[in-house]
């Protein structure tokens, strides 16, 4: 059995963190769990593996803020498989143990 994801989301600025953490929230209420586990689940959005790619010359306050993100690559010579390579360690970094 192959498992589906049921919802994706872009995540590029810090208001659809938030919506995404809702979403969560909203999908675990339809689903039928409890309160708790509906915290749980909107919760766990905080472990998603943040790879940034940008053109941009970011400030150090947008390196700041930008800590918690896996990779932050420029867009000028990035490579497919570059990019790959990123997204694969980035998922295995974020799967539980």
């Amino acid at each position: 059995m192959s498992v589906q994801p049921i919802l994706t989301a872009a995540l590029r600025t810090e208001q659809d963190v938030v919506n995404a953490r809702q979403r969560a929230r909203t999908l675990a209420a339809m689903l039928g769990f409890d309160r708790q586990d509906q915290t749980r689940m909107a919760a766990a959005t905080r472990d998603i593996p943040i790879l940034v790619v940008t053109s941009a010359l970011l400030t150090a306050e947008v390196l700041k803020r930008l800590e918690g993100a896996i990779a932050v690559l420029p867009k000028s010579n990035l490579s497919r498989s570059v990019l790959r390579t990123f997204a694969v360690q980035a998922l295995q970094q974020g799967a539980p143990a």
